[in-house]
C-alpha cells in the first residue's frame, strides 16, 4: 500500500470534496491507494496512527477559574471593585455592600455563556455515527465510526448516518437527507457519475455522501475522502468550538466602562493635585480625590441591566420567544437587518397540492380520483399532500376499486404506479415527475377524449417552465385500461396523460404583512436559502421583497470580504448557498455597521447563529442550532419576533435613560462636592447623610428598569454611542451642579456659617432635583407629554416622603438635620423649577444636535 504515510498524511488533507466530484471511481481510489476489497487491516492501523481517530477533536474544558476571570476584564467592573475598596477603606461599609453585590451580579450575568459552545459541539456529535459498516480484506464488517480512516470502502443503507465524508462508488436508489449541510429538506438522489468541474456547492454534489446526513432509502458504497475535522460539518464543529464573538451590548458595555475610566482618572488627578496644593496631605487627597471620582460611576448599572433583561425574558416568553442568553435582548431590539431562510418562515414549511388540472386547463375530478388512488400505498410527503387534499375537497363519492398490483417509485423511472380493477378492464395508473410521464405516454385525455400527444408536447414543457418559475412543482398523472394483473417496467408505456398536480410551499397569510411591519420597524429582512432562483424570486415577489437584488453562492464564491460588503446591503436574496456563504454574509453586513439577527433552524444554520448578533432559532430545530442559538421561538415565525423587537428597544431605551440620569447627577454632584470642599469652612454634607441621599436617589432610579417607553422610541434600532453619553452628561452635570451653587450661596446669605442647616438645605435641594430630573432625563419629550410608569411615580414620591420626613419631623435629630422654613423650601422649590426648565431646554439643544433618536 503507502509507502510513505506521511507524505500521504499532508496530500489527503489538502483534498476537498470538491476534487472527487469530476474524476472517476477509478482514479479516486487510486488517489487514496485503496481498492475495492478495501484497506488491509494492517495498512488501516497505520492510517489510524497517523491520521488519528474520526472525531471532531477535544471538548473544550470549562475550567471555572477561567471563566470567573474572563468576565473580570470589563472595565466596568474594575471599577466597582475598586469604589468597594475605597468605600470599605472609608469605613462606608453600607456602599462597600451595594456595589460589591452589584459588580458580582454584573460578573454572574455572563459566567454561563462560557458553556454554550461545548454544548453546540456536543449536539454535532450526537449527529454522527457511532458505528459504520467498513470493507476491510474483502470482508464488510462494523467497527467504531471513530476508528475510520481515508481510503476504507463503507456501505450505507436505510436509516444509517453517514460515518465520514465519501465519494460513492456504487449506489441502488440511495436518496440521503442533507439539511444538515445544505438547510434543504428533500432527499437528494445520490449517484456515483462523473460530474462536472464547474460543480462546486454542496447541494449538487450527488456523488459524494457528508458526514452526520442521514439514508433516507436505498443503498451506497463509497470511499472514505475525509475524516470529521476535514469534513463540510467538521468546518462547523471547528468554528463552534471558537469564542463567541462581542455583540453590540457588549461592546457598548465595554467601551461605556473605558469612558467612565478615563473620566474618573481624570477627576482623580485634578482634585489631588488641588487637594496637595492646598496642604491636605497626600494620602487624605489621593483618597478624596478617588472617592469623588469614583461616585461618577452608575453602580446600579448591573442591576438595572439585569431587572430589564429579566423582566423583558418573562415577557417575551409569554408570546413564544424564549431566550437563552438574556444580553441578546437588546441586541434583538437594536437588529437592523434580520436574514432568514424562506422555508417555514415565509412560507409554510409543508409540502401541499394546491391545484389539478387536465391539458386544456379543467378541473376534471377523474384526476384527483385517479391521483388519489395511486397514493393509497405511498408514504411519501406528495402522497401525505394527496391524501389531504382528496379528504377535505372530494365533492363526489368515487367508485371503490381494488388494488391489484403496486410498482414503488425509484430513481431510475421517478414515476410511481399502481393496478385497480374495473369491470371489463383493469387500470394502470402511473404518476411522477412530468418528462418521465412524457416519456412513456403517447395520448392524452379530455374529459374522456383521447388524442394523440405530439400536438400538445410544447404547450406541456411550457406549463412546466411557468409554475417552476413560480416556485411549484408539477406532478403528471396518467393511465391505460389493460388486461395484466401484476405490473412490470415494460407494462408502464403507452399511458394516456390525464392531468397534472401542482404542488407548493403555501407562501403564510401574514408574511407580507409581517414583513411590512419589520419594515417599519426599520428592520430590512433578507433572505438567506439553498434553494433555486426561480423559487425565490417568486417568493421575494409575492412579499415584497426586490427580487432584482439577488445574488447567488458562486458569486459569493468569487468576491473578497471587502467586495462582498460592498454589495451585501443592496441585496435582498441570496440563493444556492453553503453554511459559509451564510456566515460570509452575516459577517459582511456586520462589518458594514449592521445589527444582524439571523434566523435558522438547521445544523447547517449553526456558525450564522453563532456569528449573528441575535441568533434565533426554533424548539423544533436541530440540537445544534437550538444550542448555539441565543433564543428560541416557539414556533418558527417573524410574526412574534415583532413583538420580540419592540421589547428589546424597550429593554435598551430604559438602560440608556438610567445612564443618562446616573452620570450626568452623579457628575454634577461630585462637581458640587469636590467644589464645596475648598471654598467650605465645614463638610458640606456627612458621610452618613451621603448614603442616605444615594439610597433614595437610587430607589426611582431602579423603577427606571421597568419604565414606559415613547412609541417613537420603538421605531428604529438604536445604537451605543458614548460621545452622546459625554455630550449628555458634562452639560447635565455642569447645570446640576451650578443649581447647587446657588443653593450654596442663598443658604449662606440667609443662614451664614450654620452647618446644620446648610446640610440640610442641600440635602432637600439635592433630592428634590435628583429624584424629578428622572421625568426630565426619561424622554426626548416634554415631561408632561411623556406617561411614566406607575411604579416611578410611586417609587419617587416615596423617596421624596421620606426624604422630607427626615427633615420636617423629630427624627431629623438622628441624622444631623435640622427644620428649614417654610419661605426657604419654597425658595429651593423655585430653583428646582427653574432648573427643571432649563433641564428642557438643554435636552432640546440636545436631541437637535445628537443623532441618537
Amino acid at each position: 500500500m503507502v509507502n510513505n504515510l506521511l507524505e500521504f498524511e499532508s496530500k489527503v488533507k489538502n483534498f476537498s470534496f470538491k476534487y472527487f466530484l469530476s474524476i472517476d471511481s477509478e482514479r479516486t481510489l487510486a488517489e487514496l491507494d485503496s481498492s475495492l476489497k478495501g484497506l488491509t487491516i494492517s495498512e488501516a492501523k497505520k492510517r489510524l496512527e497517523i491520521f488519528g481517530e474520526n472525531k471532531f477533536g477535544k471538548e473544550k474544558s470549562t475550567n471555572v477559574l477561567n471563566i470567573f476571570l474572563e468576565q473580570i476584564k470589563n472595565p466596568l467592573i474594575w471599577i466597582l471593585l475598586i469604589a468597594s475598596l475605597v468605600s470599605l477603606y472609608l469605613s462606608d461599609f453600607f456602599d462597600f455592600l451595594i456595589i460589591l453585590i452589584m459588580a458580582f451580579l454584573s460578573i454572574a450575568l455572563g459566567f454561563v455563556e462560557e458553556y454554550r459552545s461545548a454544548k453546540a459541539v456536543e449536539s454535532l456529535m450526537k449527529k454522527i455515527a457511532p458505528k459504520a459498516k467498513v470493507k476491510r480484506d474483502n470482508i464488510v464488517s462494523k467497527i467504531p465510526a471513530a476508528d475510520l480512516v481515508p481510503g476504507d470502502i463503507i456501505e450505507v443503507s436505510t436509516g444509517d448516518i453517514v460515518p465520514a465524508e465519501v465519494r460513492f462508488i456504487e449506489t441502488n436508489n440511495l436518496t440521503i437527507d442533507e439539511s444538515m449541510i445544505t438547510g434543504e429538506s428533500f432527499a437528494v438522489e445520490k449517484d456515483s457519475k462523473v460530474l462536472s468541474s464547474e460543480v462546486t456547492l454542496p447541494q449538487d454534489a450527488i456523488n459524494i455522501g457528508f458526514m452526520g446526513t442521514k439514508v433516507i432509502s436505498g443503498f451506497g458504497t463509497g470511499v472514505v475522502i475525509a475524516l470529521a475535522k476535514n469534513s463540510e460539518i467538521g468546518k462547523t464543529a471547528k468554528y463552534l468550538e471558537s469564542a463567541d464573538a462581542e455583540t453590540e451590548f457588549q461592546v457598548g458595555i465595554r467601551k461605556l466602562g473605558k469612558f467612565l475610566v478615563f473620566v474618573t482618572i481624570g477627576l482623580t488627578i485634578i482634585v489631588f493635585v488641588a487637594n496637595i496644593f492646598l496642604r491636605h496631605g497626600y494620602l487624605e487627597s489621593f483618597l478624596f480625590a478617588l472617592a469623588l471620582a469614583i461616585g461618577i460611576t452608575p453602580e446600579f448599572l448591573p442591576a438595572i441591566i439585569t431587572i430589564n433583561l429579566a423582566k423583558g425574558a418573562a415577557q417575551m416568553s409569554e408570546y413564544g420567544v424564549i431566550v437563552k442568553k438574556l444580553a441578546t435582548i437588546e441586541n434583538l431590539g437594536n437588529i437592523n437587518v434580520l436574514c432568514t431562510d424562506k422555508t417555514g418562515t415565509l412560507t409554510e414549511g409543508k409540502i401541499k397540492l394546491v391545484d389539478f388540472f387536465d391539458v386544456k386547463n379543467n378541473h376534471n375530478e377523474k384526476i384527483l380520483e385517479y391521483v388519489y388512488l395511486s397514493s393509497l400505498r405511498g408514504e411519501g410527503p406528495m402522497d401525505g399532500a394527496i391524501k389531504e387534499y382528496f379528504e377535505k375537497y372530494k365533492k363526489t363519492k368515487f367508485k371503490v376499486r381494488k388494488v391489484l398490483d403496486d410498482f414503488s417509485f425509484d430513481f431510475q423511472r421517478k414515476i410511481d404506479s399502481i393496478l385497480v380493477s374495473d369491470e371489463k378492464n383493469n387500470i394502470l395508473i402511473a404518476k411522477g415527475a412530468v418528462d418521465s410521464i412524457l416519456e412513456r405516454s403517447k395520448f392524452i385525455d379530455t374529459n374522456g377524449k383521447i388524442e394523440s400527444i405530439t400536438k400538445h408536447k410544447e404547450a406541456i414543457l411550457k406549463e412546466i417552465e411557468n409554475y417552476g418559475s413560480r416556485g411549484l412543482r408539477l406532478l403528471a398523472v396518467a393511465y391505460k385500461k389493460t388486461k395484466i394483473t401484476k405490473i412490470s417496467p415494460k407494462d408502464e408505456n403507452d399511458l394516456a396523460i390525464l392531468g397534472f398536480l401542482v404542488f407548493g410551499d403555501h407562501l403564510k397569510e401574514t408574511a407580507k404583512e409581517t414583513i411590512e411591519k419589520l419594515d417599519n420597524l426599520d428592520v430590512k429582512i433578507k433572505t438567506l436559502t439553498g434553494d433555486n432562483k426561480y423559487v425565490c424570486a417568486y417568493i421575494a415577489k409575492e412579499v415584497g421583497l426586490d427580487s432584482n437584488k439577488m445574488l447567488s453562492g458562486d458569486e459569493i464564491s468569487k468576491m473578497s470580504s471587502d467586495e462582498l460588503k460592498k454589495v451585501v446591503k443592496d441585496i435582498d436574496i441570496f440563493y444556492r448557498l453553503t453554511p459559509e456563504h451564510k456566515l460570509s454574509i452575516i459577517k459582511a453586513l456586520k462589518n458594514d455597521g449592521n445589527v444582524v439577527g439571523f434566523l435558522g433552524d438547521g445544523a447547517n444554520d449553526a456558525m450564522s447563529l453563532k456569528e449573528a448578533d441575535a441568533g434565533i432559532s426554533v424548539d423544533s430545530a436541530a440540537d445544534v442550532a437550538r444550542d448555539s442559538a441565543d433564543i428560541i421561538l416557539t414556533k418558527k415565525s417573524l410574526e412574534i419576533l415583532i413583538d420580540g423587537v419592540k421589547s428589546g428597544r424597550k429593554i435598551f431605551g430604559n438602560t440608556m435613560k438610567y445612564i443618562f440620569n446616573a452620570t450626568s447627577s452623579n457628575f454634577g454632584n461630585m462637581l458640587s462636592v469636590a467644589t464645596a470642599s475648598f471654598i467650605l469652612p465645614f463638610l458640606p454634607m456627612l458621610p452618613m447623610q451621603i448614603i442616605i441621599l444615594n439610597f433614595l436617589g437610587d430607589v426611582p432610579s431602579i423603577s427606571i428598569a421597568s419604565d414606559n417607553v415613547d412609541e417613537e422610541y420603538l421605531e428604529k434600532p438604536k445604537e451605543w454611542n458614548i460621545k452622546a453619553i459625554a455630550k449628555f452628561m458634562f452639560p447635565f452635570g455642569a447645570i446640576s451642579s451650578l443649581f447647587d451653587f446657588a443653593t450654596f450661596f442663598l443658604l449662606f446669605s440667609f443662614f451664614k456659617n450654620n452647618p446644620i442647616i446648610f446640610r440640610s438645605g442641600w440635602f432637600v435641594e439635592s433630592l428634590i432635583t435628583e429624584v424629578l430630573i428622572i421625568f426630565v432625563v426619561r424622554t426626548k419629550k416634554i415631561f408632561f407629554k411623556s406617561n411614566p410608569s406607575k411604579l416611578l411615580i410611586i417609587n419617587s414620591l416615596i423617596s421624596l416622603f421620606i426624604g422630607l420626613t427626615l427633615i420636617f419631623t423629630p427624627l431629623n435629630v438622628f441624622f444631623n438635620f435640622t427644620y428649614i422654613p417654610a419661605w426657604f423650601l419654597g425658595i429651593i422649590l423655585i430653583l428646582v423649577f427653574i432648573y427643571l426648565m432649563m433641564a428642557e431646554g438643554l435636552k432640546y439643544i440636545f436631541y437637535r444636535t445628537t443623532d441618537i433618536y
